[in-house]
């Protein structure tokens, strides 16, 4: 029972009865496929701080498990690390003075799926297919409309965009206000984005965008009476 380890490879984790929180040995870099896979009586497990990967299901089906800590060395995260972890509310990422990852109010109403992705984004591994392109915009918001600002995070967004500004356009307000102050659509795509508004009904946004044509002296009659 306990810790199976292979070099530097944590191979399988098997329980141990009355266990219910482990401290994976220091040595420890890679944690292999299946290693935590259905281990349902841990409640915490503390990954050593040199870990670099975490393979497919992992820590699948541990559904107990309600705190864990990703290194800040991982780079790797493999499809459904987490999948089924019913108790686990959120990941804590460790960070660093320089770049803090994840500010935890921030993360709150995002699923794990979503914050292992936001965190291969962050660490510039975020591969094609690993989720679809409305999840990613729907983090990208979700953030940037919390006040999320890191330099690499925005990045991000400026590569996004427009798709982004027309996901948020139909029905992100707090974040479509502030891609309107790094983005400046022309007047073709500012009715577009008018048009896609209210479409979804999303009244916040469509103000906005009725702003800008006001501003820019573009408003139609019907507009002016709003």
């Amino acid at each position: 029972m306990g810790f199976q380890i292979k070099f530097t490879t944590l191979v399988r984790y098997t329980e141990e009865p009355g266990v219910t929180a482990v401290t994976v040995p220091r040595r420890v870099r890679t944690i292999e496929n299946y290693a935590f896979f259905a281990c349902h009586s841990l409640t915490s497990i503390v990954l050593p701080p040199r870990v670099q990967s975490i393979g497919t299901m992992a820590f699948s089906y541990c559904t107990g498990l309600t705190s864990i800590n990703i290194p800040r060395r991982v780079t790797q995260i493999d499809r459904l690390a987490f999948d089924n972890c019913t108790s686990l509310p959120m990941l804590t990422f460790e960070g660093g003075p320089d770049r803090p990852f994840p500010l935890p109010a921030q993360y709150k109403s995002l699923s794990i799926r979503e914050q292992i992705a936001l965190h291969s984004l962050y660490v510039d591994r975020f591969q094609k297919g690993s989720m679809t392109m409305v999840t990613l915009y729907r983090i990208l918001c979700t953030l940037l409309g919390n006040g999320y600002r890191e330099p690499g995070f925005l990045a991000a967004v400026e590569r996004a965009c427009p798709f982004l500004m027309r996901y948020a356009a139909s029905g992100d307000a707090a974040a479509f206000r502030v891609l309107l102050t790094m983005v400046t659509p022309d007047d073709e795509e500012l009715e577009a984005l008018l048009a896609l508004a209210a479409e979804h009904d999303a009244k916040e946004s469509y103000l906005l965008l009725v702003n800008e044509k006001q501003r820019r002296g573009l408003l139609t009659e019907g507009e002016k009476r709003l």
